[in-house]
């Protein structure tokens, strides 16, 4: 899973279809999230990240739950505030490494941007009573084994994910902890920038296919699944 709706949860207001308690609660998780990743600084491929990305996974598949694909706006409307910010204070600060770390954050959430663009592209020709369907089954999923299922580009995907939002979060910070932050975040648009993207997401519809023909019937009454399940006619009869 990747791609959360809540890059910059605070800037914004969620669709008016929204629960307002719900858009809170996802956000104050959002909040302790990165104030756990900041505190810890877990490592690649340690306990500790492993559960952090495990989290973003669940609050990614929260918000999609919620938001629907009306997550592709905000996260637009996010991304647009989070570059604008970035500008302005590269433009105010004259210390050259705070300067560099900023443009390596800027250069990070404008990967960030090409990522929820093949995103949408992906989702457009998708129905979204399809696009609800696969978020129950994962939802159904991580009900039953408590996580989401998380391969190796999964967890390249969400590390950078994280990495770009723990940075936007440090930009008034010390200059050691923005330049810690800005290192992860070009290091990984760097992982990002050679993975297969077009690939990654027409796996998504795959997926989607799948989903949508396993759950062709749910709505069929019991005549419509009888004249399905009857024998086919002998010919030769």
């Amino acid at each position: 899973m990747g791609l959360p709706a809540l890059l910059y949860p605070e800037s914004h207001v969620a669709p008016s279809f929204t629960s307002p308690e719900a858009m809170l609660a996802l956000r104050a998780e959002m909040r302790t999230l990165l104030d756990d990743v900041r505190r810890v600084r877990p490592a690649e491929d340690s306990p500790e990240e492993t559960a952090a990305l495990t989290r973003l996974s669940l609050i990614s598949l929260s918000t999609y739950r919620l938001l629907q694909t009306s997550f592709l706006e905000l996260l637009r409307q996010s991304l647009h505030h989070a570059l604008s910010e970035l500008v302005r204070k590269e433009l105010a600060t004259a210390e050259p490494a705070r300067r560099l770390a900023l443009r390596h954050i800027e250069k990070a959430v404008d990967e960030y941007g090409v990522m929820m663009e093949a995103a949408a592209i992906a989702l457009a020709v998708v129905p979204s009573s399809s696009f609800a369907l696969f978020l129950d089954e994962l939802a159904q999923q991580t009900a039953a084994a408590g996580e989401l299922p998380m391969n190796a580009t999964d967890r390249v995907v969400l590390r950078f994910q994280l990495n770009v939002m723990v940075a936007l979060d440090v930009l008034d910070a010390s200059l050691d902890e923005l330049t810690f932050w800005a290192y992860r975040a070009i290091t990984n648009t760097h992982r990002v920038e050679a993975l297969p993207i077009e690939a990654l997401f027409s796996q998504i519809h795959g997926e989607l296919a799948r989903v949508r023909s396993r759950n062709a019937w749910v709505d069929w009454d019991d005549e419509e699944i009888a004249r399905e399940l009857a024998p086919w006619p002998n010919a030769s009869r």
